[in-house]
């Protein structure tokens, strides 16, 4: 079956104020902006099989909140490899995903997820804080993702 991949940046987080960039947690309007989104992918049905997150704070919590909103029952599988990933270490840790899995989101940082959106889809879009987009591919295992059979479907800000 063809493979989905939503990739969705994390929502707006506090400034670092001295505090380490990993801990940095989601401000008010970060958390408003992951409520939202929730309430947009329940909306509009959206699923998912398996949710690979960075383990940044606000990575997590943008995660979370999104799920709870949405009312969706995932396991969320936290990646070290997302905190500070590239576009190919994404493509990596994508293609470690269990091709039984069709729907997948993974929630990570920029510039990596504005990088694989445009190495995947030939297009260069910009990806504010939670923004969601949605690729679909053609491809029915998750290795085999490029750009000749990737497609943007829709990008989402809040």
């Amino acid at each position: 079956m063809a493979k989905t991949l939503w990739l969705l940046r994390h929502a707006k987080a506090v400034s670092s104020a001295g505090g380490s960039d990993f801990e940095r947690p989601l401000s008010d309007e970060g958390r408003a902006q992951a409520k939202r989104l929730g309430e947009r992918v329940k909306d509009q049905n959206i699923t998912f099989d398996i949710v690979l997150s960075s383990p940044a704070v606000r990575a997590r919590e943008t995660a979370e909140v999104v799920l709870q909103v949405a009312g969706l029952q995932v396991l969320i599988t936290y990646d070290d490899r997302i905190y500070e990933a590239n576009s190919p270490k994404l493509q990596d840790v994508i293609s470690e995903i269990d091709d039984a899995k069709d729907m997948t989101l993974v929630v990570g940082h920029n510039p990596a997820i504005e990088e694989l959106l445009q190495f995947l889809t030939r297009q260069s879009k910009h990806m504010g804080t939670a923004a969601l987009a949605k690729i679909i591919s053609e491809e029915t295992s998750w290795r085999q993702l490029t750009q000749t059979t990737s497609h943007l479907d829709w990008l989402a800000s809040t």
